[in-house]
């Protein structure tokens, strides 16, 4: 194994005992590899290079965190963007939650979800108007069916491009790194696939299946 998939190892977060117990043999393996060169060149070298390995891990690790608050930031102002455009905020989670009910001649159902949305929110009288997920004004009316049959194009680019972005791999990325941060302390890491988020059901017929 290489040198800087230990140390990634061991910077992930909660790790399971599985890994904890490889972790530690890869440790073993390698102080005793640095034992056995260090009586070979001279005495009291195989402390020094121990030593220099504790430094190196200590420095991976803080790196890694560090990278890891940057990275965290970077997802919490991506999500934070998509949430004040309330339309798209809407949009994107009926895409993700029911994939097969988005694509290609699927528009119209997906339009009537939305106007349903608004009907409700208007019944509740909880959420104010720009708080709604209106179509664009750019589209002139307030129902997003009404829309698609005046601008169909500028409709179903929209649709599309707000699918793009729920495959996107920051948006992706963003769901697998809220669902691994429910993890129980010290317990075992939960896995993620695009099964567990509903995105494989998004790619359509002949384009290329993520990776499991």
């Amino acid at each position: 194994m290489p040198v800087r998939d230990v140390l990634v190892l061991l910077n992930s977060p909660n790790r399971n005992a599985k890994v904890e117990r490889a972790l530690q043999k890869t440790r073993e393996a390698l102080e005793t590899a640095l034992d056995q060169v260090g009586n070979a060149l001279d005495t009291g070298r195989a402390d020094e290079f121990k030593r220099i390995l504790s430094i190196a891990l200590n420095l991976s690790r803080a790196k890694g965190a560090y990278e890891g608050l940057c990275e965290g930031q970077r997802l919490h102002e991506f999500e934070s963007r998509i949430k004040r455009n309330t339309r798209l905020w809407y949009l994107m989670n009926r895409i993700r939650q029911f994939p097969e009910a988005t694509g290609q001649g699927k528009d119209r159902k997906l339009c009537e979800h939305m106007d349903g949305w608004i009907a409700r929110l208007v019944a509740l009288r909880t959420v104010a108007q720009k708080d709604m997920p209106l179509p664009m004004e750019s589209w002139g009316t307030t129902s997003w069916v009404e829309a698609l049959e005046k601008s169909p194009s500028a409709v179903s680019k929209y649709i599309s491009e707000a699918r793009n972005k729920v495959l996107s791999k920051d948006y992706t990325f963003l769901l697998a790194w809220k669902k691994i941060g429910k993890s129980p302390p010290g317990g075992s890491k939960r896995t993620v696939n695009h099964r567990d988020l509903h995105l494989d059901k998004l790619y359509d017929r002949g384009e290329p299946k993520p990776p499991r």
